[in-house]
């Protein structure tokens, strides 16, 4: 059974050649390979390439009059290559006659032969070549959307292909868009027919596929390339595979880990011989013409790998595993890099050269990605940290940066490190979470939610406290969204993560020591500036040192509704570690001075932890309400319950029957003007 997969429709905007060309690319990352797409609608080679970046095709008819026994090496010669280790053909040159229907035929069971897959992206004017096409495919996939033009349209389409002869069995339609349950039931009264598929509207990732001219599979998984995935694995049952085909008996078995390494040092240095004989400058790493000269840097590599396997003996997934790996230590982090890309990992932590750990949806889990030698890893430690104006070695083994993307960096190498080199990335999130996103997650609720708000825009000093990991930054960036726009307000951080969304916003970063271990700028000497800087609220990232006194300070002197993190296991734990902090300022002050302090400028401790199962919940609210015989009176506002310490679920948000003194004040205000 021949395994040749049409796609077809007479109505434009249905996204045929997507739907042919990214199923070419599923059915390939299921394994079915070697694969051929083999495009009918294009004349002038140049159809495909506005879809993706591709080697130019060549067609059939230039080829040979006819397939004979050398038709291997004819494929190898002319038929392009794509980087998900496709072969692209396209049926005739430009202002040449398509091959007869005759010739054609012959040629589909020569190439059905040959690969163990022919995707044909099937729209032609002649209806001899189409209906050579249909009779010659095991599968027709019918692209549809629900608007009745393309139903009436492909209902006619199917009625053409039964009056030739195709069978019923072999049409499918497939439907293309976010469809009601109401869509999908008029689709499948108007055709006939049940869909095969319906892929979902994912508009972001199809825009990133056509800006960037690459298959949708280049961008995070979505709903539109899960539903591709799962289209090719139906085909797969659809059309059962022969281990004893002989095009299937052309899979050669991938190197071993050795080999495969020694293969990509060796690329390597043969790119990078290239590049300097061609006197190309390598970018910046991190900077934005990374991309631009990423392309003329793959167009070298591909150059040399098709040198160094000429007959395409190597799998398609190794090739392609060599060109990420080669061009990622070449133009970024090596090993590093696909996990920085991964938008789902929030945390990167490389533990010499064993395997590389992440933390994704707050679960850790580890990878199958490492570094082969130590040497390989500081040397990216050094790409790291050298446009930062940072450096380790023996006489400082410790360093901190940050990546251009604002991704937090700390690396620790030997004598420190006893097992290797270690370094750990707190990747910096794309997406701001508001408040709602908080309440949608479950991190907190409704009312919880609403009491915020309120105490943010009475101007209550906020301390927010919890374990690392625990969503302190992400609270306390979702609650400054709540601050009124008129205020001018600045943030002050050891590696910037804030993004307030306010016009009248001055971030300040603190400084490490440079190379010559001079001219740093700690916390606390930002926030004595930012005094001298006119601000309404100041809002420090995390509080670790003397900072914490000034900090106070500001809050009881006009800068009301300030806000600040630091680590802590329950709210007392966090007063306590305060006044820790503010007893490392230097400034010799007894324990009694402090404690008033503390009590005069906080008024809401926000406690938070972070599940086993990686849920992280807001899980006390708690009032700070002066001082007892020298002991701070808490009043806990809202508490999480929960039973389980490992799994947050069935766990359920309570609030007291205490007011707030804020919230009896701003009653009592509203009712004096009124």
């Amino acid at each position: 059974m021949n395994r040749i997969i049409s796609v077809f429709s007479n109505k434009g905007g249905v996204g045929q050649t997507a739907l042919a060309f990214n199923l070419s690319i599923a059915l390939v990352k299921q394994r079915a390979y070697p694969l051929l797409f083999l495009d009918l609608q294009s004349t002038d080679r140049s159809h495909i390439h506005s879809l993706v970046e591709a080697q130019v095709p060549q067609a059939l008819t230039q080829m040979a009059p006819s397939p004979g026994p050398h038709i291997e090496r004819l494929l190898q010669k002319h038929a392009a290559w794509y980087e998900e280790g496709i072969d692209i053909l396209c049926l005739s040159g430009p202002k040449e006659e398509p091959p007869s229907s005759p010739r054609l035929k012959t040629w589909l069971n020569c190439l059905s032969a040959t690969y163990a897959w022919v995707v044909i992206d099937a729209n032609h004017s002649d209806p001899a070549i189409l209906n050579t096409t249909f009779s010659s495919s095991s599968l027709i996939l019918l692209p549809v959307t629900a608007d009745p033009l393309s139903l009436d349209q492909t209902r006619e389409d199917i009625r053409y292909m039964l009056d030739l002869g195709v069978s019923v069995q072999s049409i499918h339609p497939v439907l293309n868009g976010s469809l009601s349950e109401r869509d999908l039931v008029e689709a499948e009264r108007c055709l006939r027919l049940p869909p095969l598929a319906v892929i979902p509207e994912d508009v972001q990732a199809f825009r990133q596929s056509v800006l960037k001219r690459r298959s949708i599979f280049a961008s995070d998984a979505g709903p539109a390339s899960n539903a591709l995935l799962h289209l090719a694995r139906t085909v797969q049952e659809k059309v059962p595979c022969d281990s004893h085909d002989p095009a299937f008996c052309k899979k050669i078995q991938p190197p071993s880990p050795e080999s495969l390494w020694a293969m990509k040092r060796h690329l390597k240095e043969r790119l990078l011989q290239e590049i300097d004989l061609k006197g190309i400058d390598l970018p910046s790493f991190g900077s934005p013409s990374r991309h631009e000269s990423e392309r003329d840097v793959e167009s070298f590599l591909m150059n040399i790998l098709n040198e160094e396997d000429p007959k395409g003996q190597l799998p398609p997934e190794t090739r392609l595993t060599l060109r990420h790996e080669v061009l990622d230590e070449c133009l970024g982090y090596g090993a590093l890099q696909a996990l920085i890309d991964d938008s789902a990992i929030t945390e990167i932590m490389v533990n010499g050269t064993r395997p590389i750990f992440v933390e994704r949806q707050g679960m850790i889990e580890e990878t199958n990605r490492c570094f082969e030698t130590e040497e390989e890893l500081l040397g990216i430690v050094e790409r790291i940290l050298a446009p930062l104006g940072r450096r380790v070695d023996e006489k400082s083994p410790m360093a901190d940066g940050r990546l251009p993307d604002g991704s937090r960096v700390n690396a620790i190498i030997r004598p420190l490190a006893v097992d290797g080199p270690t370094l750990t990335i707190r990747k910096f999130s794309k997406t701001v979470m508001g408040p709602k996103d908080l309440e949608r997650e479950g991190s907190l609720d409704a009312p919880t939610l609403n009491l915020l708000r309120v105490a943010v825009q009475s101007k209550v000093s906020l301390l927010i406290s919890g374990g690392t990991g625990s969503g302190k930054t992400t609270l306390l960036n979702a609650l400054s969204s709540f601050i009124p726009t008129r205020e001018r307000i600045i943030t002050i951080e050891d590696a910037a993560e804030l993004l307030l969304q306010q016009p009248h916003v001055v971030r300040l970063e603190s400084r490490p020591p440079g190379i010559e271990g001079k001219n740093a700028v700690t916390i606390r000497q930002l926030v004595v500036n930012a005094l001298r800087m006119r601000p309404t609220r100041i809002i420090v990232g995390e509080c670790r040192s003397g900072e914490a006194l000034d900090m106070l300070q500001a809050m009881n002197t006009g800068h009301a509704g300030s806000m600040t993190t630091l680590h802590a296991n329950s709210p007392i734990d966090a007063l306590h570690r305060l006044e820790t902090l503010v007893l490392m300022s230097g400034d010799d002050l007894p324990l009694r001075a402090v404690r008033e302090q503390i009590a005069s400028a906080i008024g809401l401790i926000l406690h938070l932890e972070r599940f086993s199962d990686g849920t992280r919940k807001l899980v006390s609210v708690t009032e700070l309400k002066g001082l007892h015989q020298d002991h701070y009176k808490l009043i806990e506002l809202f508490r999480f319950r929960n039973d389980s310490p490992s799994s947050s679920e069935n766990g359920i948000f309570e609030s007291s029957d205490s007011k707030p003194d804020f919230l009896q004040t701003r009653e009592e205000e509203k009712e004096s003007t009124s």
